[in-house]
């Protein structure tokens, strides 16, 4: 018994020292994808704001006062409020 725990013991540390060699050798490799993605989509949702907004049919502007009236006492927030 005494044996096959030296054994494992020995095996586990060689393991160990591969992986911490692999890993020293091993570039790091930086993020790309994520990071250009995350602008490239913020600036197609500007880009679709701002199309949405200027094809939008102008609002009459006693519908304006109430429609900005409702939108203060609503308890529920639009996407573009950060809920």
């Amino acid at each position: 018994m005494m044996l096959i725990d030296l054994y494992v013991v020995n095996k586990v540390r060689e393991l160990e020292a591969e992986r911490a060699q692999r890993a020293s050798q091993r570039p790091q490799a930086t993020p790309v994808v994520g990071p250009l993605a995350s602008v490239a989509g913020r600036a197609l949702r500007r880009i679709g704001e701002g199309l949405e907004s200027w094809a939008a049919p102008p609002v009459p502007e006693s519908d304006a006062a109430w429609l900005r009236a409702g939108r203060q006492n609503s308890t529920f927030r639009s996407r573009e409020e950060g809920c």
